[in-house]
């Protein structure tokens, strides 16, 4: 299985949703995670919001 994360962004809009992909064979499955966040604070290469919270860091804020 392979999942990934994505951002869905209406045309001409500054936000989108976090969208959760996962795929299985010859299918897929979408789960909106129904929070919006800036496009800038998004990375597009490795599908995870920019910030201090990413990865395996510990969030304390």
């Amino acid at each position: 299985m392979k999942v990934k994360a994505r951002l869905l962004c209406r045309k001409g809009q500054q936000e989108g949703n976090i969208q959760i992909v996962a795929y299985y064979k010859d299918q897929q499955k979408e789960i909106s995670l129904g929070r919006k966040i800036d496009k800038a604070v998004w990375d597009n290469e490795r599908g995870i919001a920019k910030g201090p919270c990413v990865s395996n860091v510990k969030c304390t804020n």
